[in-house]
């Protein structure tokens, strides 16, 4: 059983080689492959782990950020319209992937040493735990890697 930090890491390494691969490729089906395991993700970061660094005094300006930025990530996502890979949609596509990575590098440089300092080891063990069985129904990143 793996913590929270470790399980959303590996996470992390996936969506990011995803998207590599969907711009390198224009791969539309790619895309949208990737869109239903990177929903699950942020939703489980929402359910389980934001909610603890916002209880959190020290981190819970940290936490309404990392909350604004999935928001973000989801309104460009709702704004891509195109139904080829042209320009445009790589455009989008290459912001959201920037967006995720400036995300992805917040979460584990400022975000992650933030929350060790309060959530102990085993409670780290019982978040990843708790996020991998909720999702677990659906198909979690790390079954598709």
């Amino acid at each position: 059983m793996d913590s929270i930090f470790d399980i959303l890491k590996s996470e992390h390494v996936w969506v990011k080689q995803q998207f590599q691969e969907i711009i390198g490729k224009r791969d539309m089906a790619l895309f949208s492959q990737t869109l239903g395991p990177l929903t699950m993700h942020m939703s489980g970061e929402e359910a389980l782990f934001y909610p603890k660094l916002q209880a959190n005094p020290g981190t819970k300006v940290l936490a309404l950020k990392l909350f604004e930025a999935h928001n973000a990530g989801k309104d460009l996502v709702g704004k891509m319209k195109s139904t080829q890979a042209d320009d445009m949609w790589l455009a989008q596509v290459e912001l959201l992937s920037d967006m995720l990575a400036g995300h992805i590098a917040d979460e584990e440089t400022n975000v992650f040493p933030a929350a060790k300092k309060f959530i102990s080891e085993k409670e780290a063990m019982d978040i990843g735990r708790e996020y991998q069985n909720r999702n677990k129904p659906q198909q979690p990143m790390t079954d598709t890697m």
